[in-house]
């Protein structure tokens, strides 16, 4: 059986838990790439 979506008044999905931590994951991923650049330009 399928998990029930909960969708807003407009039709669209709601923002969850999981999307929270995708976006997070995404974004650590960028800063990580700009440190690693920041630091190899001190090199």
């Amino acid at each position: 059986m399928a998990k029930q979506v909960k969708l807003d008044e407009n039709g669209y999905r709601k923002f969850g838990m999981r999307d929270s931590v995708a976006y997070m994951m995404g974004d650590l991923g960028c800063n990580m790439s700009f440190a690693l650049k920041g630091t190899m330009a001190l090199f």
